[in-house]
C-alpha cells in the first residue's frame, strides 16, 4: 500500500470518528433539552403558582415569596439552609397578612358584583404544589397561612453538606411530630402549645399535663445535645424554653399519667443538668405543690385511662 493510499484511509477512519462523536454529542444535547414529564409537571405548576402569586401578592411581597423559595431550592450547604430558614420566618408572617387582606378584598368585590365568594377551600387550591410548604388553615380555621411541610425540608437538608441543618430538623421534628397530620407546621415566632410533646394516643392535641411517659424528659435531653448547633442554637433554646412553663403553670391540676409516674419524671428532670437556676425552681415548685396537695386544690391523675373521675377537658 503506498503512503498516499494509508494517508487516505486513515483520514477517512478519523472522518468516520469524528462524525460518530458529532452524532453522539447532537443526541445527548437533544436529550438534555427535551424536557422529562416530571419537569413538564413541574413547570406547568410552577406557572399555575406564580400567576396565582401575582393574583394575590403586591409585586414587592411576590418577590420576597419567590425569593423565599429560591433560597431553598438553591441551598447546598446546612448554612445555606440556615439562612433560608431564618428569612422564612420573616416572610411567612407577611405572606398570611397580605393573603388575607387580599382575600377580604377580593370577597368585598365580589359581594358588591353579587358573585361567588372566594372560598378558603379555593385559596388552598391555588397554592397547592409549592416546595416546602403549604397553604393551610390558619389561626380559627377562618385565615389563610403558610406552613412548613416538615418531610420535604428534611429531606432537602440531607441533600446538603454540613449535618447542622439535619439535626434542627431532626429537632424540629421532634416538636411538631411527623404524622402526616403535624407534616405541616408554623415557621413563625408564635407562642408554643406543650401539648405537642405528648402527642400520645392518650392526650393527642388535648392541653392537659402528659408529664409522667418521659416525653418531655427526653425532649428537654435532646434540646441540651443540640444546644451547641451555632446555625439554629436560638431556634433550638426557643422550643426548649417553652417546655419549663408548660410543667408548671397551666397544665397541673390535671395529668393523664399515674401520680408516681409524674413524680418519678419531674425527679428525672431535677436530677438532670438541663436546667437553669430559675427553671429548677419553676419545677421544685411542681413537685412540692404535688406532694403536698390538699382538698383546696384538687389535682387529678390518670386521667388518660380515667377521663371519667377528670374535669371536662378529657
Amino acid at each position: 500500500m503506498s503512503i498516499t493510499t494509508t494517508i487516505r484511509t486513515i483520514k477517512s477512519n478519523l472522518d468516520t470518528r469524528f462524525r460518530l462523536m458529532a452524532l453522539c454529542l447532537a443526541l445527548i444535547t437533544a436529550m438534555a433539552i427535551v424536557p422529562s414529564a416530571d419537569s413538564r409537571t413541574q413547570n406547568k405548576t410552577d406557572r399555575h403558582i406564580n400567576s396565582n402569586v401575582a393574583k394575590y401578592f403586591s409585586p414587592a411581597v411576590a418577590d420576597k415569596f419567590n425569593r423565599m423559595l429560591a433560597l431553598f431550592t438553591t441551598a447546598k450547604t446546612d448554612a445555606d439552609f440556615a439562612k433560608a430558614y431564618a428569612n422564612a420566618k420573616i416572610v411567612i408572617p407577611v405572606l398570611n397578612q397580605e393573603l388575607s387582606n387580599k382575600l377580604d378584598d377580593l370577597n368585598n368585590q365580589s359581594r358588591e358584583q353579587n358573585q361567588r365568594k372566594i372560598s378558603m377551600d379555593d385559596v388552598v387550591k391555588e397554592f397547592d404544589g409549592i416546595f416546602g410548604f403549604e397553604l393551610g388553615y390558619g389561626v380559627n380555621d377562618i385565615r389563610p397561612e403558610f406552613f412548613i411541610k416538615t418531610n420535604e425540608l428534611k429531606a432537602l437538608a440531607a441533600k446538603t453538606t454540613g449535618n447542622l441543618d439535619d439535626q434542627f430538623m431532626a429537632y424540629r421534628q421532634i416538636v411538631y411530630g411527623s404524622s402526616d397530620l403535624h407534616n405541616a407546621e408554623p415557621i413563625d415566632e408564635r407562642p408554643i402549645d406543650y401539648s405537642f410533646v405528648c402527642r400520645t394516643e392518650i392526650c393527642d392535641g388535648s392541653t392537659n399535663e402528659c408529664l409522667g411517659d418521659n416525653k418531655i424528659f427526653n425532649f428537654l435531653k435532646k434540646s441540651q445535645e443540640f444546644r451547641n448547633n451555632a446555625l439554629f442554637s436560638a431556634d433550638i433554646e426557643r422550643f426548649r424554653s417553652a417546655a419549663i412553663p408548660s410543667i408548671s403553670e397551666q397544665y397541673s391540676n390535671t395529668y393523664a399519667n399515674s401520680r408516681k409516674s409524674v413524680v418519678e419524671e419531674i425527679k428525672r428532670i431535677l436530677q438532670s443538668n438541663f436546667l437553669s437556676g430559675s427553671e429548677r425552681k419553676q419545677v421544685e415548685h411542681v413537685l412540692k405543690r404535688i406532694k403536698s396537695s390538699s382538698g383546696l386544690v384538687k389535682i387529678y391523675f390518670d386521667c388518660g385511662k380515667q377521663p371519667n373521675h377528670c374535669p371536662a377537658a378529657y
